[in-house]
Parts: structure tokens; sequence; C-alpha cells
């Protein structure tokens, strides 16, 4: 084998390795959010989830995520009851929205479409009224898990 050629087949594995890494990130939409930093206590059934505690945290949301795990999902944290409007900027996965005050489920807007099946400016979703909290799972979980207005939830971290 010439010096040319394994030179070439030497890149050639290389790229092949730094594309398979690279591969590896991308896939694992899973480790999205670390769904592990605090617990909900909904109706008695206990849910991991990742907090939005901050501005910075609570626009990024869950964009880029690929999947949520079973049982758990992104908890936005509200100082004092506000009134908040989310929309599906840079999501790929549908999700349910669950709105919360004071530890209780006032309302749930169920599979909201991913920004890549919605118009140049997706709509944006809104409570029934000023919330301390906002709850996101995938799609359809909210029914799955009988999550629905009354439902009492507990932080726990």
């Amino acid at each position: 084998m010439s010096t040319k050629t394994l030179l070439i087949f030497s890149l050639g594995a290389a790229i092949l390795i730094v594309l398979i890494i690279a591969a590896g990130f991308i896939s694992r939409g899973e480790d999205c959010r670390d769904f592990k930093q605090a617990r909900l206590n909904i109706d008695g059934v206990t849910y991991n989830v990742a907090l939005a505690q901050t501005q910075i945290e609570q626009t990024r949301g869950l964009s880029g995520c690929q999947k949520i795990p079973n049982r758990s999902g992104m908890y936005f944290v509200y100082n004092h009851p506000s009134v908040v409007s989310f929309w599906m900027k840079k999501m790929v996965i549908p999700i349910d929205i669950i709105w919360i005050t004071d530890g209780k489920v006032i309302g749930v807007a169920p599979n909201l479409p991913p920004q890549e099946t919605l118009a140049v400016d997706p709509p944006t979703y809104n409570p029934p009224r000023a919330v301390t909290g906002v709850l996101e799972v995938g799609s359809g979980k909210a029914a799955a898990y009988n999550i629905k207005i009354g439902s009492t939830v507990t932080l726990i971290q």
C-alpha cells in the first residue's frame, strides 16, 4: 500500500469516526434536559422534571428535544402568579402543556404540534388565568397519566 493510499484511508477512517461520534450526540434527544432535577407529585404519582426557573431556561424550554422520557417533563416555576404565553418555537416533538396555579391543575392544552408542522409564526398558547407553574409532557401523556383540571400538584426538590 502506497503512502498516499494509506494517508487517504487514514483520513477517511478519522472522518468516519468523527461522524459516528457526532451522530451519537445528535441522536441523544432524550438527554436534552436533566429530567431528574426535581420531582412533581400529581395526585399521588411522582414525575421526574427538569426545572425552568430563569428567563433563559424558560425561553429555551424543551426546544430541540427529540424525546421526553415516560413520567417526566419540564416544570416552569413562577414565583408570583403570572399570565404567560407559550409557543412551539424550535420544538421538534408534540407536547401537552399543563397549567398549574397554587398546587392545582387549572387547564390542559393537549397534543400541541411542533413548529416544523406549523406556519412561520407559530401560535401562542395561554392558560385560562395566571399560573404559578407549568408542566410540559409528551403529547397525549396528560390524558394517559390522568392529569386533569383539579389534580393536585406538589413540587419536591
